[in-house]
């Protein structure tokens, strides 16, 4: 998994103050992962934006069909191991 950092502004006392955010992107189970390179795929999870981080719910592997159109090829939830590493 990956921890990903953006600055998103804050309504605060300083309405410009830019606060950090951060969310883990999940890894793709070896059983899941695909064959062929993982450029042809997409990751789809809810990210949870917070100051410190929790683990995603939900993840699941798309395929680009064409157009608005994506194949769902696999879902999973973390294991209780990931989940206590990211909480």
């Amino acid at each position: 998994m990956q921890r990903l950092l953006f600055s998103f502004p804050t309504v605060a006392d300083t309405p410009l103050l830019p606060d950090r955010m951060g969310a883990i992107v999940p890894n793709i189970p070896p059983a899941l992962r695909p064959p062929f390179k993982l450029e042809n795929y997409h990751l789809l999870w809810e990210p949870k934006w917070e100051r410190i981080p929790r683990p995603p719910g939900d993840p699941a592997l798309l395929k680009h069909l064409g157009g608005p159109l994506y194949a769902v090829l696999a879902t999973w939830d973390l294991t209780p191991v990931e989940q206590a590493f990211w909480a």
